[in-house]
């Protein structure tokens, strides 16, 4: 009995630690497959215009982009975070648009938002200035 405990702990902690690895070769593979998303996200974005946008021309679920400087969050903190919503200030018009990524952002920040037009922009991809390019 006690022998069957025994190889059972050692069993665990064994599955335990080969779950840990993270590998160089896994790293890059990761980083790999996120440069690979980032760029098909801006490549299949859309360009759209105010005009579209206030007339409703743009379908629901199309990945569009926009530039602009955010103005307002609905945060009390001037700081966003992912799951906040914002107000993006383009040349004509203001937008809502949902935070759905990792990185920070500040109100009065200049950005470009790649994301899913769902009335508002669910923001999947969000560039400061001095990154895009």
């Amino acid at each position: 009995m006690k022998k069957d405990r025994l190889l059972l702990v050692i069993s665990s902690i064994i599955l335990l630690l080969s779950g840990c690895s993270n590998t160089k070769a896994e790293r890059e593979t990761t980083e790999d497959f996120s440069k690979k998303y980032v760029e098909e996200i801006k490549m299949s974005a859309k360009t759209v215009t105010d005009e579209q946008l206030q007339n409703d021309e743009i379908p629901f679920h199309t990945i569009i982009y926009l530039e602009g400087i955010i103005s307002k969050s609905d945060q009390k903190s001037q700081v966003l975070e992912k799951g906040d919503r914002f107000l993006l200030q383009t040349e004509k018009s203001s937008y809502m648009i949902f935070n759905d990524q990792d990185r920070p952002l500040r109100v009065g920040e200049a950005i470009r938002v790649y994301g899913e037009y769902q009335g508002f922009l669910k923001g999947i991809l969000i560039e400061k200035e001095k990154t895009i390019g």
